[in-house]
C-alpha cells in the first residue's frame, strides 16, 4: 500500500488574510464605507476649487489613491504591499488577527496567539478545508489523535533518532545557528567570526517528563507531526469504518517542533496546526492519485480560498523531512 500525503499549515499568511471569504466580506463592507468617506472629502475639494469633471488621481494623507468617476471599484481597495514581513506582523496585531505569545513577559520566539478575526478565520479555513476532504467525500475518514504521545512510538518510526536539524554554536557570541541555513557556513551570520562549534544533531521534538513516577525521564513526547499518529491508528479507523483501497484518512490537529531559530512570523513556529491527509492506493496506481490530488488541491486554494492561481506552485519535495 502506497501513502499520498495532502498536507497544509493553518498559518494564515498575508495572502489569505486578504482573500478568505469570510474575512473578505467584513473587509469590503468597510472598504465602501471608506469610499464613501472618501468620495464626500473628494466632492468637497473640487467645490472648493471649483473643478468641473473627474479627477484621474486625489491625494489623501500622502497616499496616492485611483478615483474613477465612471467605474469606480470600490471591492478591490487600494493596493499598499508590505515592503517587510514586520509590515505584516504590525498589520495583523493592529487588525486583531495574530498577537506576540506571552508578550507582556517579553515574549516566546515562535508562539503567537490568534486574535478575534485571527481565531474565526483558521476555524474559517478549517471548517471549509473539512468540508471539502470529509464531508464532500465518501473515501475519507477524519481522526483526532493525542498531542502527548509515548516515547516509544518515536522510537521505533525513527524520529527520535533522525529527526534532527545540526547545531552550529558561535564560540565569540554565543550565537547558535542551524548549520543548512546559514548565510555562510564558514562564518557566524550575527557576528561573523569563523570561530565555530562542529555541527551536532539537535533533536527537534519536545520531551516531556510525565507521572509522578517518571524523576525527570523523558518518557513522553509532544507531537511533532500529525502522520505518525494517522498510521498507528490505520487498524483502528479500518475496523470502525471498513474500506476498501482507494481511501484516507485526515487529521487537524497541533505539532510542537523545538526550532532552532523559529523565523519569519508563523511560517516557522513551535506550535502550529496542520491539516494533513494519508491516502492509501494501490502501489500500480499511486502516479494517478497523485495527479488526481494535485489538480483536486489546486481548485481548492484557487476556488474556495479565492488565492489567485498565479500565486501557487508546486514544488519539488526534494529533502524529506525524515
Amino acid at each position: 500500500v502506497h501513502v499520498l500525503w495532502v498536507r497544509f499549515l493553518l498559518a494564515p499568511t498575508a495572502s489569505v488574510l486578504l482573500t478568505h471569504q469570510s474575512v473578505y466580506h467584513v473587509a469590503r463592507v468597510r472598504r465602501y464605507v471608506r469610499y464613501l468617506r472618501l468620495r464626500q472629502i473628494y466632492n468637497k475639494h473640487n467645490k472648493k476649487n471649483k473643478k468641473q469633471g473627474p479627477a484621474s488621481l486625489f491625494f489623501i494623507a500622502n497616499r496616492q489613491i485611483l478615483y474613477n468617476n465612471n467605474t469606480v471599484e470600490i471591492f478591490r481597495g487600494i493596493k499598499m504591499p508590505a515592503k517587510t514581513v514586520n509590515d505584516i506582523v504590525a498589520l495583523c496585531k493592529r487588525r486583531g488577527f495574530i498577537f506576540t505569545g506571552s508578550e507582556i513577559y517579553g515574549g516566546m520566539g515562535g508562539t503567537y496567539d490568534y486574535g478575534p478575526y485571527g481565531v474565526e478565520l483558521m476555524k474559517n479555513i478549517r471548517n471549509a478545508w473539512w468540508n471539502a476532504m470529509v464531508y464532500s467525500r465518501n473515501d475519507i475518514e477524519g481522526l483526532d489523535a493525542a498531542q502527548i504521545t509515548n516515547r516509544l512510538m518515536w522510537k521505533y518510526s525513527g524520529h527520535e533518532a533522525s529527526f534532527s536539524d545540526p547545531l552550529v554554536e558561535c564560540k565569540k557570541c554565543g550565537a547558535r545557528m542551524r548549520q543548512d541555513k546559514m548565510r555562510d557556513q564558514t562564518k557566524c551570520d550575527n557576528c561573523g567570526s569563523t570561530d565555530l562549534t562542529p555541527p551536532r544533531a539537535y533533536q527537534l521534538m519536545m520531551g516531556l517528563s510525565i507521572g509522578a513516577t517518571a524523576d525527570g525521564e523523558i518518557n513522553a513526547y509532544l507531537r511533532p507531526e500529525t502522520a505518525t499518529t494517522t498510521y498507528t491508528n490505520f487498524k483502528n479507523v479500518l475496523d470502525a469504518c471498513p474500506h476498501k483501497l482507494p481511501f484516507g484518512i485526515v487529521q487537524i490537529g497541533k505539532a510542537f517542533r523545538n526550532e532552532i531559530s523559529p523565523r519569519g512570523f508563523v511560517f516557522r513556529m513551535r506550535e502550529f496546526e496542520q491539516a494533513e491527509m494519508q491516502y492509501f492506493v494501490h502501489p500500480d496506481e499511486d502516479e494517478k492519485y497523485f495527479e488526481m490530488w494535485k489538480k483536486i488541491r489546486m481548485d481548492w486554494w484557487v476556488n474556495t480560498l479565492g488565492i489567485p492561481a498565479s500565486r501557487l506552485r508546486f514544488t519539488p519535495h526534494e529533502k524529506l523531512a525524515h
